[in-house]
């Protein structure tokens, strides 16, 4: 099996720990210590079949009753024995059995249509012998076999029960004559290498028929045995030797059988160790939130609200999209600012994905399958290479550029340091041109500036920074892509207490350039923030619009099912009528033929069947009037009787007799039926009646460069936008060109339920026409 390439310890991202935490969930030794042992894949296919089954297994343990499995008994060695017919234990015998029979109960349980893929752990589906059900039948968890096994144990056992019954009377007999005889020198009979013994007098030994097998320290005591209880000892011994030998007739027994079916019950015991290590990873994953993302084939990571794991929930979550527009980013900030968690969490998200491990971070989130992964964090001075941290570090650069390719994920933080500042910056920025031309995607953290220069300057390279809040002189552990930061070594000397004047001194070294590109970025931080503020408002304004419309359409199927149940109590009606007719109907054939057709009865027929056909006729005509298709055009302004509101006809639908409507921020199909019309091409008679007239309030989009179908796309969410944040009109550019887009965009805004009327640009200063761009009011 391939495995994914590194040059550096698992443990510089905290890998152990999470192995370590999944594995405390392990059923079985061997699952724990192979959860521990696991080595991230390379092999797309093999991870996201690991996915595939950890997803149906967590849903079943969310949706289905508890599995019942507490410890899974691993017999690998017991398997060996039998091969080399050297007899299995007891103890040992009740594991295997043990573990057998929770093999095939999980093996039903998880066969299961809903979660087809789970029965794949399971390799085996039967044994030929059920020999395992016996073994659980007569023997315990500490190896102890019941008497019931066999016809001859019980014999055996039988005899040996009665012997010591013999033993134990023959012994109380002893000590009773004993006793009388004043000859005791204590009231118990004792216990002495396995014989039941009596205390005797010194002085009296002789007197009783017995054999000495001890005596006290001062002499003045001797224990024992009487003869009798020696004789049925050695009867003991005879039947303990007769029940090991029983005993070993039946472990042998069962080895013989194991032998036999080894090989799948190796299976089993392969199948049990992959089930432990799924059902332990299922544990973690619900006790820590973790979710499964999107495993993609594109070389891109967009990681959306990731926390590191050990950093609890409390972390500050993480954003972060690498791998189309740029490769490399190039992570700047303050110290203690977070820059080497976010390499650390994106480096260990990735070695859990890769092994099969859900991430704390949302479902949406994708991730693309590395080959080889380069780390180089923390300080790497060896003493016994006589290496100094940098050169430590150009070390593990050389390796990367060396191995690295298009598929390779790079880790370095304080890339090029612990050198003279204007040489690493130059070294640095040749080391990330030679990474751009491997189209090796890279994460670095640094303090040099040529960096973020460079980064601003290169195609295929971002800038980020560490959000840093300058009124709380904080660090905010949030990435900001896009923007670089710098190390605010003034700020956190100041929070920390240096003297201000120190602080003023300082800046007063500092070339008057770089404090420029330190405000602008600065202010470029405080924008972007803004920014994100106003999109979170708006995201909250487009959550509520759609619980408004899941109401909307929430009651809509409330009325479809109110109407149903109209149409079946109709039709009940109908039905019930008819029976009713036809039963009168019967009546009155019985009566025209018992009376010989009077008058009478023929009347009552003739009235009768008046009566139906009548009835027959109404609801013909009220079927056909429902049938009736009525035809709409699109842009037609009709009202959608059931819901008692305006919408465009905006399309026909597949099926016949219905039209999509748009009515406000809701497309929906609706029969034919439902619709009666306001008036026809509205948006025609719109555009003439109406002038547009110059809003200064007008948001503009620039859609030139871009395709029709992409155009349209951005055209549709800026359009929806706008009208959520009450705007009133939109510029358009489409650019002169060849007409070719302003006349698909035109066509857009024919069709569209959202445009009343659109113009090109008229410019006020000079009254005159700008053909390449064109108003829009919205409406």
């Amino acid at each position: 099996m391939e495995s994914l390439y590194t040059d550096f310890d698992y443990n510089k991202l905290d890998f152990d720990k999470i192995l370590i935490e999944i594995s405390s969930y392990a059923l079985s030794e061997t699952g724990k210590e192979q959860i521990i042992d696991i080595i991230p894949d390379n092999d797309i296919n093999k991870i996201t079949y690991k996915f595939t089954i950890l997803e149906q297994l967590i849903n079943y343990i969310i949706n289905e009753e508890k599995l019942p499995v507490d410890i899974i008994y691993n017999f690998k060695n017991s398997l060996e024995n039998s091969k080399k017919n050297i007899i299995i234990s007891e103890i040992d015998l009740y594991k295997l059995s043990y573990s057998l029979k929770i093999y095939f109960i999980l093996q039903k349980k998880l066969d299961n249509s809903k979660y087809p893929d789970l029965k794949k752990i399971f390799n085996v589906d039967d044994l030929t012998d059920k020999f395992y059900l016996d073994v659980l039948k007569f023997f315990d968890h500490e190896g102890n076999i019941s008497s019931d096994i066999s016809t001859e144990l019980k014999r055996i056992r039988q005899n040996i029960v009665n012997i010591g019954n013999k033993i134990n009377k023959a012994t109380e007999s002893f000590f009773q004559s004993a006793k009388k005889s004043n000859y005791t020198s204590e009231d118990i009979i004792t216990l002495r290498d396995g014989f039941n013994c009596i205390a005797i007098k010194s002085n009296y030994k002789n007197k009783l028929d017995g054999i000495i097998i001890d005596s006290s320290a001062s002499g003045q005591t001797v224990f024992i045995v009487p003869h009798k209880v020696i004789e049925l000892h050695n009867e003991l011994i005879v039947l303990k030797e007769e029940e090991k030998k029983e005993i070993r007739r039946i472990l042998q027994k069962y080895t013989l059988i194991i032998k036999d079916n080894v090989n799948d019950i190796e299976t089993i015991e392969l199948d049990l160790i992959d089930f432990d290590i799924f059902f332990s990873k299922a544990k973690y994953s619900l006790k820590n939130e973790l979710n499964i993302p999107e495993i993609i084939n594109e070389k891109m990571i967009n990681i959306l609200s990731g926390k590191h794991p050990l950093l609890g929930k409390s972390a500050v979550p993480l954003d972060i999209k690498i791998g189309n527009d740029y490769k490399i980013i190039i992570i700047t900030g303050p110290n203690t600012g977070g820059k080497t968690v976010v390499l650390k969490t994106v480096g260990l998200f990735v070695l859990m994905i890769q092994s099969g491990i859900p991430v704390p971070a949302s479902s949406t989130s994708k991730f693309c399958i590395f080959d080889k992964v380069f780390v180089d964090i923390g300080d790497e001075q060896s003493i016994e290479q006589s290496l100094s941290t940098f050169s430590a570090h150009i070390k593990k650069i050389i390796d990367v550029i060396k191995n690295a390719d298009k598929n390779s994920l790079v880790l370095f933080d304080e890339f090029c340091a612990g050198t003279d500042p204007t040489e690493g910056s130059a070294l640095a920025i040749s080391l990330l041109s030679k990474l751009i031309n491997l189209k090796t995607m890279a994460l670095i953290t640094t303090h040099y500036s040529a960096l973020k220069y460079f980064a601003s300057q290169k195609k295929g390279i971002e800038n980020a920074s560490m959000e840093f809040d300058s009124e709380k002189l904080m660090p905010v552990y949030r990435l900001n892509i896009g923007v670089p930061g710098n190390s605010k070594a003034l700020e956190i000397s100041k929070r920390v207490g240096m003297p201000q004047e120190i602080i003023d001194n300082a800046k007063k070294n500092i070339n008057e350039d770089y404090l420029k590109i330190e405000k602008i970025s600065a202010k470029l931080e405080k924008e972007k923030r803004e920014m994100e503020s106003i999109k979170e408002n708006l995201l909250k304004e487009k959550l509520k619009l759609k619980e408004q419309n899941d109401i909307i359409l929430k009651k809509y199927e409330e009325l479809e099912k109110k109407e149903r149940k109209i149409n079946e109590e109709a039709q009940l009606k109908e039905s019930l009528f008819l029976k009713e007719s036809r039963k009168k109907f019967e009546e009155i054939i019985r009566e025209i033929k018992t009376d010989n057709a009077s008058k009478e009865s023929i009347k009552k027929g003739k009235n009768l069947f008046e009566k139906i056909n009548k009835k027959i006729d109404r609801m013909s005509e009220l079927k056909k009037k429902d049938k009736t298709i009525r035809t709409f055009n699109i842009g037609d302004e009709v009202l959608i009787i059931s819901k008692n509101i305006k919408g465009f006809i905006i399309d026909k639908s597949n099926k016949e007799g219905e039209y999509l409507v748009q009515a406000g921020l809701i497309k929906m199909n609706f029969n034919s039926s439902d619709l009666r019309i306001i008036k026809d091409n509205i948006k025609m008679k719109k555009r003439s009646s109406i002038k547009a007239p110059y809003i200064k309030t007008q948001l503009t989009i620039d859609l030139r460069g871009y395709r029709y179908e992409e155009a349209e796309k951005k055209l549709d969410k800026f359009i929806e936008d706008s009208i959520v944040n009450g705007i009133s009109s939109i510029k358009v550019i489409h650019g002169k060109g060849t007409g070719a887009l302003r006349k698909c965009i035109y066509e857009y805004f024919e069709k569209s339920p959202y445009v009343i009327n659109f113009e090109y640009e008229n410019n006020l200063n000079n009254n005159s026409t700008n053909y390449g761009v064109t108003i829009a009011f919205l409406g």
